[in-house]
């Protein structure tokens, strides 16, 4: 039984790493290849095995991938294609402030305002601060695909 629940998990793992790498779409094959897995692989099994039940599975599949969690991720990033600071700051907006996401954000926003600030004084190159602008905007990207339901204010 805990073999199976590894394998749930792991399942699980793939699942949401294939969604979230799809940018949300449900009809990625990949995503689609692995929910037909799990599913082979619950109705294979009584309904709670071990330490982890169906209901606490599909609540963990669900902190991902609910509507209002897609829409915000796609919100972020159409905002970010515009204009960073002004995605990381409705992304510091939505999160909880005792989550450790508010706290990467704050940070994010941070250093972004010191590199637009040194390359308004001149004491960065232009092609330095492209280049750590755009380390910014792959970590919001990486920080938007991992916020969660939790994540979010109420």
């Amino acid at each position: 039984m805990a073999e199976k629940n590894k394998l749930r998990i792991n399942l699980i793992s793939e699942m949401v790493e294939a969604f979230l790498k799809s940018d949300g779409k449900l009809d990625s094959i990949e995503v689609k290849e692995l929910t037909t897995k799990l599913i082979n692989l619950i109705e294979s099994t009584s309904p709670t095995t071990g330490d982890m039940s169906i209901v606490e599975i599909e609540a963990l599949v669900q902190k991902y991938d609910s509507a209002e969690i897609r829409a915000l991720k796609l919100d972020i990033k159409e905002i970010l294609e515009k204009d960073t600071i002004k995605a990381m700051k409705e992304l510091k907006n939505r999160l909880r402030d005792d989550c450790s996401l508010f706290d990467d954000i704050t940070g994010l926003i941070a250093r972004y305002n010191r590199i637009d600030k040194y390359l308004h004084k001149g004491t960065i190159k232009y092609g330095d601060a492209h280049i750590e602008f755009t380390k910014i905007d792959n970590s919001v990207i990486m920080m938007v695909n991992e916020v969660g339901k939790d994540d979010l204010k109420k």
